[in-house]
């Protein structure tokens, strides 16, 4: 009797065992892989370049041959940097594609160009990325973001460099030194955008600082850009700025005004006649811009000024081609270098504000002159307190 029940046990627990894996099978099968949506190309027409070169970084170390949502990540990496290259319109730009990774089964992890530095070419572009078929060895990022800042060496105008990769089994304190440098070589002409592969918590938190130290730019996910309307929006931050409406009329008709920038002062007595549109102007037409004081030693925006802020946001979003150049500066209390860097970070915090309010970061240039240009005594705390300040300085 007890072998017969034993028997019976051991037929009931195969049956349960068949039947939990028949039921992984399934639940696996039932997991769709990770897909990008087909591409929509933005018309050259509707846009204009707002960069002049662009280097991508693409991770093709042995983690990216891992999988995620049931795709390899560096199939991830690959379709959204196809659909990327399928969307941006061939405006006139130059452009690079570089990997990172082993090449060789005797060759020691390094990173090589896949395509360029050329003119961009949606063809050329993406025969480069054909070439990455596999992805091994370990993650030399750093040393990739250094070649990069070689291969900017001649270039001219705004950079946008783009970092792809699942930022895993890698030393984070080398690429952040190397996106620190070629911070440092091309200042503000250079912007740094990351796209994570996957979702892993350290990767997510390293490509966000590389994106911080460029300070304008972007973190973002293969996730949230594969989407055809995510990725057009992506495509539009990096590379694209919308182009001027040209309004063809049968007639024009000539108005003789003597406003000429319409600010309600008249030309005979405006000092400033070329006013922004919508600013606040006083009765010599000037539109004048308080300054952003800051407490000692401190670089954060105190909310007394935001309603200045405000305004010169208002103004930058009606009037697209206003640039704006932010001076920051300093009392005289500590060294000249010190007060000079100091002065470079609270122009960057009013930039900051300005560009997390969506105003494009190329259009607000920063310095720091330290405790140069005093705009009061120093010998009181009243006189310091005016000297720690950011000015603005808007070009017509």
């Amino acid at each position: 009797m007890m072998m017969r029940k034993n028997r019976f046990l051991m037929v009931a627990l195969a049956v349960a065992a068949a039947f939990m894996l028949t039921s992984c099978a399934a639940n696996q099968a039932d997991v769709a892989p990770w897909t990008m949506a087909v591409p929509m190309q933005l018309s050259a027409d509707d846009y204009n370049p707002k960069i002049n070169n662009f280097v991508v970084i693409l991770d093709a170390s042995s983690s990216m041959g891992g999988k995620y949502q049931g795709k390899r990540k560096i199939d991830i990496a690959k379709d959204v940097l196809s659909a990327m290259n399928l969307t941006l319109p061939e405006v006139e730009m130059d452009g690079a594609l570089r990997i990172f990774g082993q090449f060789g089964a005797l060759q020691k992890a390094t990173s090589k160009l896949a395509y360029g530095p050329a003119v961009y070419s949606t063809a050329a572009f993406q025969d480069g990325l054909d070439t990455v078929t596999k992805a091994s060895g370990n993650s030399p990022m750093g040393a990739a973001i250094d070649a990069a800042m070689d291969d900017l060496s001649a270039s001219e105008g705004n950079i946008a460099l783009l970092v792809v990769s699942d930022a895993l089994k890698l030393d984070s304190v080398i690429p952040l030194a190397a996106a620190a440098r070629i911070k440092e070589a091309y200042g503000d002409r250079l912007c740094i955008y990351t796209i994570l592969v996957g979702n892993a918590a350290s990767g997510k938190a390293l490509l966000g600082k590389i994106a911080d130290i460029g300070e304008c730019g972007a973190a973002v996910t293969a996730d949230e850009i594969s989407s055809t309307d995510g990725m057009a929006e992506f495509v539009k931050a990096v590379f694209l700025t919308p182009a001027p409406v040209v309004v063809v009329e049968e007639e024009v008709i000539v108005i003789e005004t003597n406003d000429t920038d319409g600010d309600g002062v008249p030309n005979e007595v405006d000092d400033c006649p070329k006013t922004p549109a919508g600013a606040p102007v006083n009765d010599r037409g000037c539109w004048v811009i308080e300054n952003i004081l800051f407490d000692f030693d401190r670089t954060q925006i105190k909310a007394e000024f935001a309603p200045v802020l405000d305004e010169v946001y208002d103004v930058m979003a009606q009037n697209p081609a206003l640039e704006m150049i932010l001076n920051g500066y300093t009392d005289n209390i500590g060294s000249k270098a010190y007060n000079e860097n100091l002065s470079k970070r609270r122009a960057n915090s009013v930039k900051k504000y300005l560009t997390g309010k969506g105003i494009d970061g190329m259009r607000m240039p920063t310095n720091g002159y330290g405790f140069s240009d005093p705009v009061a005594p120093n010998d009181t705390e009243a006189g310091r307190a005016l000297n720690r300040r950011v000015e603005f300085k808007h070009i017509p």
